[in-house]
């Protein structure tokens, strides 16, 4: 019955330290995506990439948004997003040509 007990109390330990994680996980992804927003932008994405750009800093408003209001997991995910829309900028800023403007719509 004892080890029953301790098998429980171990399970619950486990969730319990998992749950409490979220909020550290959620947050660290959203300074990755903001770091990855400003390199764009100082790499000049904004004049390059204005769409990647401005959908990487919607997604991480979004983010900001909705680990504010205690959605780690969508936080999250919202991140993960910006981050990939800013690495893009990233991207097309560095590797366009110094004249290079982005394509009118």
């Amino acid at each position: 019955m004892t080890s029953l007990l301790r098998a429980a109390c171990a399970a619950l330990l486990i969730a319990a330290s998992a749950v409490g994680c979220a909020p550290v996980g959620a947050l660290a992804t959203i300074d990755d995506a903001a770091a990855q927003l400003r390199a764009a932008e100082e790499a000049g994405a904004l004049a390059k990439a204005p769409y990647e750009v401005w959908a990487a800093r919607a997604y991480l408003d979004n983010a900001r948004l909705a680990r504010g209001l205690g959605d780690h997991r969508g936080a999250a995910a919202m991140a993960r997003i910006a981050r990939a829309h800013a690495a893009d900028a990233l991207n097309r800023a560095v590797s366009a040509p110094a004249s290079a403007k982005a394509a009118p719509p």
